[in-house]
């Protein structure tokens, strides 16, 4: 199944604290419904990504090839909503591939 990856993500220190890191997420996960990807992944805070509906990918039983906290590594479903049922993911991990 191919899904979208995002982050980290990163603002210049001058542009922090000016929505620059939440619009590059927002449009990160636009982008990823726009290509029609059930999911996507990303590397970063929880606290930051969750408020986009990102969660912890381990509490769906996948899991990371690279070397990153398991509460870092988290998951959300692109096509369905957020409040809405579950979209159905295998089990697994997460590997690398290019474009």
């Amino acid at each position: 199944m191919d899904i979208g990856a995002l982050g980290p993500v990163a603002a210049l220190p001058e542009l922090q604290r000016q929505a620059a890191g939440s619009t590059l997420i927002e449009h990160g996960l636009a982008r990823c419904r726009q290509l029609k990807l059930p999911a996507v992944t990303a590397i970063g805070d929880p606290q930051c990504y969750g408020r986009f509906g990102v969660a912890r990918a381990d509490t769906r039983e996948i899991t990371c090839e690279l070397s990153v906290p398991a509460e870092a590594f988290m998951i959300a479903c692109s096509q369905a909503p957020q409040r809405g049922p579950a979209l159905a993911l295998p089990r697994g991990i997460c590997r690398r591939v290019r474009a």
